[in-house]
């Protein structure tokens, strides 16, 4: 007798005295009995399961998960090894009996009210008999169910045997076999026995027996209310994996798959969205033998990994065997928050080679062509990959180039960039998973009755930001978040405490994230520290290249970078690069000093030249960087480092640009030395031969150096430039004009001042009158050619509305279109002069047309006089 049965006994004696309610009472009967046949299977199953050979628990664990009574009678015989229930031949046979019995009653038949009186009395003969077969049925029991164990103490509700009461548990764990969120029977001071999962008790007036299990790879069950109408469900994950036959080292499970011994890193396995993936590549991959699940610490690869083993361990069988490997030498406690030294279960190449061996052949052994040709199907798990040392690691990768995709599988969890076969990346948590973790773990993990007010505080919208910022969305981080809250009880206490960035954590997540990276993925790591700041964790990637030094090599710079992207160790957003958390940062600072002298040097002198300001291109800081030393550092230093940008290949155009006007700038105009720019400018002439901005930079600073090599120099530019096939000549390009309107004006001002030398030199008797006739047709032979490039240049301004260009350009033309007049006048075309002349006073401003009224005065005189 137990707490359960005098509840229903309670029932059964109530409707017996009433005669006109035979049918409820038929009801408890059945629950009653029914109840008992499921109490002798608990009861058998806590005694004997495990004694029983392999081939008999396979048969049962096939057909626990939706059992008929016929079923559970079934079960209960193979279980009752010592012939406790099934002894008796009379006891035997009204167990065996009652499911036909049942089925007759209520499936193959039909029963009214005139036989009614026929089944309670075959009822309660079955209930005798089933009373009278063990002394586990007829002593009186009370039932205990310990709800939680703390400091040592196990601590729950003692349910009496007659039904009519309930009292506090309490024991030392050491004391009894008992354990949290179970329901035990027990004798009065006797040993316990377990009935859980198969009886079930909420409270004094919940009580439930086994029905079946609804979601096998979870282990829930669906069970059925006594005494009232009514079912609940409860996951028992014990249920999900449960081992057939084991020898210390290796066990076969429910669907004969053999797996070696390792311990699951969880209570109950709370998926992360990354198990599909791996469930797919293992049962219907066919492109690769082995696969990669890679991601930052914390994320739940290992879990997801252990389990997929158990779900292989059930329903159908895919493989004959699966050994699962851990290098992880080290875990983080999220129960105190320490990193907790570990013992790895695999160090070496031939630590895998050797137990896989054992596991498949019983034989330990080195030769991994054993496992290469062994015809069986076979998945290998390597957790923890980036902890072998890197010669086991490229062992380990040429074994898998081995394997045959028809009979082996290969998965190897990390934290690196190392990607063997096919890739499966695992991430963080959003908010909205954060928070459905979070809730998964204080139902599962915390065994809360009252989960409501947890419900309440993870559904307000103002906490899951801090929830998820304090957490990083980590599995890892949001199991201690849920042990902390149910601790301390109220989450103001805790949602302040950012437990991604203890120190442990800090140590666990990304202490060793240096050692998984190459050497040039080191230098940019540690570079990264000087040129970003905690509170701005961004910057330009092109200004990352050139301070690492290499921009000059693209495909260099952008693996090394991929490899911390894909590390999440820098997230690439456009031409932005981001630091993926200020723990990564810190890091950052610390390994930078760990690199070589030389680089840090060049990393240091580097960033002086563009900054750290994430405003500029790399470019511009450059060009900024230069501007800015005009007036701190020497003039070397200075066009040094406008030579620097000027000779980037890369840079734009524009940028390049400013860099030489700058630079000629600065030593025109800053330093005095025009012969150093002019210099500068024929350095660079093939670059911008083809720019009208150059030109008239390079011919304006030979103009104005004076004297006539450099004058000549200056009109010779410019005709190069528009006698070049690529040059364009367009009205539309105002430096195109000003150009054109420079050359004009050179060419007019050179002749007409080397008439003004020539008549000057006759005057003072320096040159004959013969040298000086000479000179004059030269000179006069020049005048025509103006005239003639000038009257194609007139054609091409007066496509140009003047009144509307800027001043600069407006002067040009104005002095070109007077320097033209004023050679047309020296060959005499009066013609040619006028009407330039009147062009100007109709379309010039009316400050500009001075001038233009005098020439035309001056025409008119000289046109009389040639009359």
């Amino acid at each position: 007798m137990d707490y359960i049965l005098s509840k229903l006994d309670q029932k059964i004696n109530f409707f017996a005295k009433q005669t006109h309610k035979q049918d409820i009472l038929c009801t408890y009967l059945r629950s009653k009995i029914e109840y008992m046949l499921i109490f002798i299977m608990a009861y058998l199953w806590d005694k004997n399961f495990d004694k029983l050979d392999p081939d008999d628990k396979e048969i049962i664990l096939r057909e626990i998960p939706t059992p008929s009574i016929g079923i559970i009678v079934e079960i209960s015989r193979m279980l009752d090894l010592d012939k406790e229930f099934f002894g008796k031949r009379k006891i035997s046979k009204r167990i065996n009996e009652y499911p036909s019995f049942r089925n007759n009653i209520l499936g193959h038949g039909f029963t009214y009210e005139d036989a009614t009186t026929t089944v309670v009395d075959k009822y309660n003969e079955i209930i005798d008999d089933i009373n009278a077969s063990s002394d586990a049925l007829k002593s009186k029991y009370d039932m205990i169910f310990i709800e939680k164990e703390e400091d040592g103490i196990l601590q729950g509700t003692i349910y009496n045997y007659d039904g009519n009461g309930y009292e506090y548990y309490s024991c030392p764990s050491h004391a009894t076999d008992g354990k949290a969120n179970n329901l035990y029977l027990r004798l009065n001071d006797g040993p316990l026995h377990r009935l859980s999962p198969f009886i079930h008790i909420c409270d004094e007036d919940s009580v439930y027996m086994y029905r079946s299990i609804k979601e096998k790879l979870i282990g829930k069950i669906q069970y059925n209310q006594l005494v009232k109408t009514g079912e609940c469900y409860a996951t028992w994950p014990e249920l999900t994996n449960i081992t057939i036959e084991s020898d210390g080292r290796r066990k076969r499970t429910e669907n004969s798959t053999i797996i070696n011994d390792f311990n699951n890193n969880y209570k109950k396995y709370i998926d992360t969205g990354v198990k599909k993936q791996i469930k797919k590549f293992l049962t219907k991959n066919r492109a690769s033998a082995s696969a990669t699940i890679w991601g930052h610490g914390g994320v739940g690869k290992t879990a997801s990994v252990q389990s997929i083993c158990e779900d292989l361990s059930v329903n159908k069988k895919y493989f004959d065997y699966i050994v699962f490997y851990s290098a992880k030498d080290r875990y983080y406690n999220y129960y105190s928050g320490e990193v907790v030294d570990n013992e790895p279960s695999a160090r070496t190449f031939n630590d895998i080679i050797e137990e896989t061996n054992s596991v498949i052949h019983e034989e330990v052994s080195a030769d991994q062509n054993k496992i290469i040709n062994y015809e069986g199907k076979t998945l290998i798990i390597i957790d923890d990959f980036e902890t072998f040392p890197p010669d086991e690691r490229a062992l380990i990768e040429g074994f898998t180039r081995k394997l045959d995709i028809d009979r082996h599988k290969i998965i190897i969890t990390t934290r690196s960039n190392t990607v063997i076969g096919e890739e499966i990346r695992t991430n963080e948590l959003d908010q909205k998973k954060t928070l459905e973790f979070l809730y998964e773990v204080l139902t599962n993990e915390g065994k809360i009755k009252n989960i409501k007010p947890y419900v309440e505080t993870i559904s307000d919208k103002k906490l899951s930001k801090p929830i998820h910022c304090i957490t990083s969305g980590r599995p890892i981080f949001i199991f201690q978040f849920a042990y902390l809250w149910m601790q301390n009880g109220n989450i103001d206490r805790i949602v302040d405490k950012d437990l991604k960035n203890s120190e442990a954590a800090i140590d666990f997540l990304y202490g060793r994230i240096f050692d998984y990276l190459s050497l040039n993925s080191r230098k940019i790591f540690g570079a990264i520290s000087q040129l970003v700041a905690e509170e701005e964790l961004s910057n330009l990637v092109a200004k990352l290249a050139y301070v690492v030094d290499m921009d000059k090599d693209g495909e260099k710079f952008q693996t090394a970078l991929a490899d911390l992207e894909k590390l999440r160790i820098v997230e690439i957003d456009g031409k932005f690069f981001k630091v993926y958390s200020k723990e990564i940062f810190q890091i950052m600072k610390s390994s930078f000093d760990d690199l070589a002298k030389t680089f840090r040097k060049t990393v240091l002198r580097n960033i002086g030249r563009v900054g750290s300001d994430n405003s500029f291109e790399i470019d511009e800081a450059l060009l900024r960087s230069a501007d800015s030393s005009r007036y701190t550092e020497t003039e070397d230093s200075v066009i040094e480092q406008y030579s620097y940008v000027l000779n980037r290949e890369t840079a734009p155009s524009s940028i390049r640009f400013k860099a030489i006007l700058n630079a000629v700038n600065y030593y025109a105009n800053d330093r005095g030395k025009r012969l150093e720019a002019i210099e500068l400018c024929d350095s660079y002439y093939d670059t911008f031969r083809l720019d009208n901005r150059f030109i008239k930079l390079f011919a304006s600073l030979c103009w104005s150096a004076g004297g006539k090599e450099h004058k000549s120099k200056a009109i010779r530019l410019i005709e190069d430039h528009f006698s070049d096939s690529q040059a364009q000549l367009s009205t539309d390009d105002l430096i195109c004009v000003d150009v054109f309107s420079l050359l004009i004006l050179y060419k007019s001002l050179f002749w007409i001042d080397e008439r003004k030398q020539s008549k000057t030199q006759r005057r003072l008797d320096e040159i004959s009158h013969d040298q000086f006739k000479a000179a004059c047709a030269v000179q006069k032979t020049r005048f025509f050619d103006i005239l003639s490039e000038g009257n194609a240049y007139y054609q091409f301004i007066q496509d140009v509305d003047v009144t509307k260009i800027e001043a600069e350009v407006r002067m040009n033309v104005i002095s070109a279109l007077r320097q033209l007049v004023e050679v047309s006048i020296r060959v005499q075309d009066f013609d040619k002069g006028e009407e330039i002349c009147i062009y100007a006073k109709i379309n010039l401003p009316h400050a500009d047309q001075s001038a233009f009224s005098r020439r035309l005065m001056d025409i008119d005189y000289y046109r009389s006089q040639n009359n």
